[in-house]
C-alpha cells in the first residue's frame, strides 16, 4: 500500500531480508520466530535442522558495523531455515574468544580451502548465540507473554509463561483449578497484581480500581450500617433456660440487631443513560461489577451499589414496551421537569 508520500511500503519481513544491518539482533530474531511458527525456536532441544534461523559467524578481522552482517534464505531447499550471519561474540573474529591466529588462518591466502573448519566452528557458534537469545528472552517479559499467546494456554499450565505464572500466584490465582471461576476475565487482573497483593485492602484503592476498570468516577461509602437477623437460638430469651438476657452484654431486643462496621456501599457514576441501564442487575457489567468487588474485598463485607444517574439523562415515565420500557424500581420517576440534581435512587444488592 503506499504510504502519505506515494511511496509503496515494502514488507517488514522482505526488509529484514534485504537490509538486515538495519535491525537489531533480538527483534529480528524475534520476528524470525513470528513467521516461522510450526518451527523450533532457537536454544532449545532442537533439532538444529527445524530451528527458526542457523546462525553463521562473520569471519574477519575487521571490527563490524552492525550485530548483522547477512541474512539469507537457502536458495536449493524452501524447508531450509534462514542463514544470520552475526559479527558479536563467539569464537572468531576481531573480538572472538579464540586467539587470532585460527581467524588468520581462515581469512588468509588458504582460507579459501577452509570452508569445511569454518562451519565446525558454527557448530558452536550457533550454540553459543541460540543461547544468548534465549537469555534475553527469559527476562524480556513482552516476549514472553507475546510467545505464550501463540500456544493453546491452559489456566495455570505448563505452556504459561513464568511471568503470567507468578503475577497470577501474587493474585492468588495461581492454580489451575482457581482460574474461570469469577464473573470477569482472569487475564484483566493481572495489570492491578501490586493492588491484590496487598494485604490490607482499602476503600481508597478500591475506588481506584473500579474508576480505572468501567472509566466512570467511583466512591466508596464506609461504615452504611445493615440490619442482622438473628436465628431463634441467639435471641434474647427469659428465664434459666433462657440465653443472651444479661444486660449491658449481650441483650438485645427483637429479632434484628444494627450492625455499622460489615456493610459498605459503592457509588458509581454520575452516569448517561446508557451505561446506567449496563450496571443494573440484569446489565451487562453488573456481574462482572459485583465479582471484581467481592473478589478485591475477599467476601469478607456485604456491600450494595449506588448508581447515579445524570440528571439531563433522567427519562420521561412513559409506558412503552422493548428494552427502553420503565421499569419500576430501576428506570422509572416521576418527572415533570427538568430534574436539578443527578438520581441517585438506584441501589442494589449483589444478586438481586
Amino acid at each position: 500500500m503506499a504510504t502519505s508520500q506515494r511511496r509503496s511500503d515494502v514488507a517488514l519481513i522482505e526488509r529484514l531480508f534485504e537490509e538486515p544491518f538495519r535491525f537489531d539482533f533480538f527483534q529480528a530474531v524475534r520476528l524470525l520466530e513470528r513467521i516461522g511458527k510450526a518451527r523450533a525456536p532457537v536454544g532449545f532441544d532442537g533439532p538444529y535442522a527445524r530451528e527458526t534461523v542457523r546462525f553463521a559467524q562473520h569471519v574477519s578481522m575487521n571490527f563490524p558495523a552492525s550485530a548483522i552482517d547477512t541474512l539469507e534464505r537457502d536458495a536449493q531447499n524452501d524447508d531450509a531455515p534462514p542463514r544470520m550471519v552475526t559479527s558479536f561474540i563467539g569464537l572468531l573474529g576481531a573480538s572472538g574468544a579464540l586467539p587470532t591466529v585460527y581467524t588468520e588462518e581462515l581469512v588468509g591466502p588458504r582460507g579459501k580451502n577452509r570452508g569445511p573448519a569454518v562451519d565446525f566452528f558454527n557448530l558452536f557458534h550457533h550454540r553459543i548465540v541460540s543461547l544468548f537469545y534465549r537469555a534475553w528472552e527469559k527476562y524480556h517479559l513482552p516476549t514472553q507473554w507475546e510467545k505464550s499467546l501463540d500456544r493453546d494456554r491452559r489456566p495455570g499450565g505448563d505452556d504459561e509463561d513464568r511471568f503470567t505464572a507468578s503475577l497470577f500466584h501474587l493474585l492468588g490465582l495461581g492454580l489451575g483449578s482457581l482460574r474461570e471461576r469469577q464473573g470477569f476475565d482472569d487475564e484483566s487482573l493481572l495489570f492491578y497484581t501490586g493492588v491484590f497483593a496487598q494485604q490490607h485492602r482499602s476503600a481508597v484503592m478500591l475506588e481506584r480500581l473500579i474508576a480505572d476498570c468501567f472509566g466512570h468516577p467511583a466512591e466508596v461509602l464506609s461504615f452504611t450500617g445493615q440490619w442482622l437477623r438473628l436465628r431463634p437460638e441467639e435471641q434474647s430469651r427469659m428465664g434459666r433456660t433462657g440465653g443472651f438476657n444479661r444486660l449491658g452484654r449481650d441483650a438485645v431486643a427483637g429479632r434484628k440487631v444494627w450492625d455499622v462496621q460489615s456493610k459498605f456501599r459503592l457509588r458509581l457514576g454520575p452516569l448517561t443513560f446508557t451505561a446506567f441501564r449496563e450496571f443494573l442487575p440484569d446489565g451487562a457489567a453488573s456481574n462482572h461489577l459485583m465479582s471484581l468487588v467481592r473478589f478485591y474485598t475477599r467476601s469478607e463485607l456485604d456491600f450494595d451499589v449506588q448508581l447515579i444517574l445524570k440528571k439531563e439523562d433522567v427519562p420521561m415515565c412513559e409506558l412503552s414496551r422493548g428494552p427502553t420500557a420503565a421499569r419500576l424500581g430501576r428506570t422509572s420517576w416521576l418527572k415533570r421537569r427538568e430534574f436539578e440534581y443527578d438520581a441517585g435512587d438506584a441501589i442494589f444488592k449483589p444478586g438481586r
